[in-house]
């Protein structure tokens, strides 16, 4: 029996650990004929983290099972079995893909009984409830009995096996002779281990005609080896408990330092007792204490364990032992430089700065180099970006008393922030949380100033924006049945400092779509390697104009043969959005600016105008949104495509700074199309612009099951447009009439 986080109750009993250990399950759900459905099982990882299989992403997302293509940056409907049906719904982006492949490195046939890789990371947009714990993980091996569950968790589909083989193939299960069988559902869900009362694996693949119920397992030794996240990141689903998990040389000093300052029970069952208490863990029996082996391995196994006793000891006022501490800690590599507390107060403070001010943060790139910090690896988009810098920069550690990387970054972030007034409070909580952070790693005020200063030069010259490009389009003549018309472009690029420079054209020549799409690509390119980061790319239009389906162009002319793996549309290779010129409008351009930016503020505070078949012209629009005066965005659906694109000009025209619409079909989506096309952007709208994009992915792979073509408006006041452009009104311009001027 262990002190912290005891194990009690009957191991069949409702209240057992089987049913802690299933509050971790996850389903991953794809759509089958219009509705939701559970296409296999995940496990929660503690972090915001999900494993799963690879082959269960690829079915979430209607690919074909042994898909290699990188999923990365694609989001996965999840449920968790641990939850209030109504709350336990969520949202994960892939950061890790290691596909399916045989031996040789080729594509996995239904012939083939074993595979390697076949595993996925799914980060989550959002805390999941609290009744979702994470599992121990231990190591797989021959002659275990072990526990499967269906995708859905439900203890019925509970199914007993036993590792029968480990070749150098793979690892093998045989079911017990029940009525049920593992079968494919089963897949991407975890096996429990009752003796270690831990999960040890996942299941791969059901194996029919191989065996009655035998199943090819993923060993959580192979699993471990193959995810680099997991072996960087202190998850709390890898935590190591006991004193003969840990090498003497590491444990022997931690339990030196334990042993001299609290020697005493009572000192001890305090210190322990304040470290559960920052933590969340139950403890043991009162007037206990845990012995100072068993202490010292929480600390070395439990992430954030020994930045809360560090904690505990500076609150007592004994910054001496709290400094030996640090260096005890700092020499064995303890996981977790910030406390509980610490951790979840920054997360906020940058759900915060990226739901209402995104297009302030400077980026990545730029702040890690100024930083002095190594650059990192694929962060991939939306929340999880930063939530994975934050835990990656926590994992690489300072020597004691020096600020370490996740410090300064946040620091020079602050710099940045505080220089742009719709951002400068972002930066001001950022320092205050500094300042704490600094303090309770018994960091130095004078060192904490000296990287503030660095900082404060650095933001005095450097770029304060993400980098885009912006492309000015008009038509030149009406689209036809044989050809998408010809439109005259203006390009700029904005290299992160809000200041378009011209990198095109710029006149009144008449081109072809594949043309501009040609143009935009190479700068996107240009600017994604000088920037290391994916620009933006803003189309500024005419209201006449919204309905040139930008973000489907591509590079290659219509009639041109395809090539292998494209033409890809100009909206899955990066986030494009629309945004109106300042053009003739039935509102003041000063009435409108304003209107704007007091909209914007409100972004991610306010719910959406929901604007369905009730919604036929103009003047209803702008009633809705006189009568919602902080509404940020609306979602328009209903109607004809034709109808969407006006009641959007309405809504852009009016001072609605997000709007979001669907250029498909001619009525309105069903329900469950128009719920996908609402989730894009509710509820953090920022981060709509790589959703969009990657359903767009999503799309040319499979028109099928993404049938939507949704367009986004994105007008930040912050970020100032081209210079106009004098080009030739549109009923002046001739139509071709030869064969030469056609497109």
């Amino acid at each position: 029996m262990r002190w912290f986080d005891p194990a009690t109750g009957d191991p069949d009993g409702p209240e057992g650990p089987e049913d802690e250990f299933r509050s971790g399950l996850v389903s991953l759900l794809g759509v089958r004929d219009g509705k939701k459905v559970v296409v296999g099982g995940g496990v929660f990882l503690g972090g915001r983290y999900v494993l799963t299989c690879a082959h269960v992403v690829n079915s979430a997302c209607g690919r074909e099972l042994m898909d290699r293509t990188d999923a990365r940056g694609t989001t996965v409907a999840v449920r968790f079995v641990g939850a209030d049906r109504a709350l336990g719904r969520g949202r994960g982006e892939v950061v890790e893909w290691n596909p399916p492949a045989r031996r040789d490195g080729r594509a996995v046939l239904p012939t083939n009984t074993a595979w390697e890789g076949d595993l996925a990371v799914l980060a989550l947009d959002a805390e999941p409830p609290p009744t979702v714990r994470a599992p121990r993980w231990r190591d797989l091996a021959v002659g275990q009995r072990l526990r499967a569950w269906l995708g859905d968790g439900l203890a019925i589909s509970a199914v007993d096996a036993t590792v029968k083989m480990v070749v150098r193939e793979g690892t093998y299960l045989e079911s017990d002779d029940t009525p049920r069988k593992i079968g494919p559902r089963y897949s991407g869900g975890p096996l429990w281990s009752r003796e270690d009362r831990a999960a040890v694996g996942l299941v791969s693949g059901v194996l029919p005609d191989k065996g009655e119920g035998l199943t090819l397992v993923i060993p959580w030794q192979r699993i471990l080896a193959e995810v680099p996240l997991l072996r960087n990141l202190p998850l709390p689903g890898v935590d190591r408990w006991t004193a003969a998990d840990f090498e003497p040389e590491d444990l022997t000093p931690v339990e030196c330092l334990l042993d001299a300052v609290l020697s005493g029970r009572e000192a001890r069952a305090l210190a322990a007792r304040a470290v559960c208490d920052k933590l969340g863990l139950a403890t043991g029996r009162d007037g206990t204490a845990p012995g100072v082996g068993e202490f010292a391995a929480l600390l070395l196994g439990r992430p954030r364990a020994a930045a809360a006793l560090l904690e505990h000891f500076l609150e007592q006022g004994d910054e001496r032992t709290a400094e030996q501490l640090l260096k005890v800690c700092h020499d064995v590599a303890a996981p977790g430089v910030l406390t509980p507390l610490m951790h979840r107060l920054l997360i906020s403070i940058l759900d915060d700065l990226h739901a209402k001010a995104p297009g302030a943060v400077p980026p990545d790139h730029a702040l890690l180099a100024a930083a002095r910090i190594l650059p990192l690896g694929p962060l991939g988009h939306g929340r999880a970006r930063y939530l994975r810098l934050v835990d990656e920069l926590e994992a690489r550690r300072a020597a004691p008393r020096l600020a370490g990387p996740l410090l300064r970054y946040v620091e020079h972030l602050a710099s940045a922030l505080v220089r742009r007034p719709e951002a400068e409070p972002y930066g001001k909580r950022l320092r205050d949380w500094s300042e704490m952070a600094a303090t309770k790693q018994a960091v130095p005020p004078a060192g904490l100033s000296a990287h503030r200063a660095m900082a404060e030069e650095w933001a005095a010259t450097a770029p304060t924006g993400a980098p885009r490009v912006v492309l000015r389009l008009s038509r030149y003549e009406n689209d036809t049945a044989a050809a998408p018309g010809r439109v005259q472009y203006g390009l700029w690029a904005d290299h992160g400092d809000g200041r378009p420079v011209p990198a095109g054209p710029n006149d009144d020549r008449p081109v072809p779509p594949h043309q501009v799409a040609a143009a935009v690509l190479a700068l996107v390119g240009d600017l994604a390697l000088e920037q290391d980061t994916d620009p933006r790319v803003e189309v500024y239009l005419d209201e006449r104009d919204l309905r040139l389906p930008v973000e489907e162009w591509t590079d290659r002319p219509p009639a041109a043969a395809p090539a292998v793996g494209g033409p890809h549309p100009l909206g899955s290779h990066t986030p494009v959005v629309v945004r109106l010129t300042g053009g003739p409008s039935a509102y003041p351009p000063q009435w409108r600016r304003r209107e704007l930016k007091r909209r914007w503020r409100s972004t991610a505070d306010t719910a959406p105008l929901d604007l369905g078949e009730a919604f036929t012209d103009a003047d209803q629009v702008v009633g809705e949104a006189l009568e919602n005066p902080d509404a940020a965005w609306a979602v328009i659906h209903g109607g004809t495509a034709e109808r969407r694109t006006e009641l959007a000009a309405a809504c852009l025209g009016f001072g609605v700074p997000i709007v979001l619409w669907d250029r498909s079909g001619t009525g309105a989506p069903p329900g469950e199309l128009f719920d996908r096309l609402r989730s894009l952007c509710h509820p953090r709208p920022a981060e709509a612009l790589e959703a969009l994009r990657t359903y767009r992915v999503q799309a040319h792979r499979s028109r099928e099951h993404h049938p939507l073509r949704p367009v986004l408006a994105w007008e930040d006041p912050d970020r100032v447009g081209p210079p106009s452009l004098t080009l030739t009104p549109f009923d002046d311009r001739p139509l071709p009439d030869t064969q030469e001027d056609a497109p």
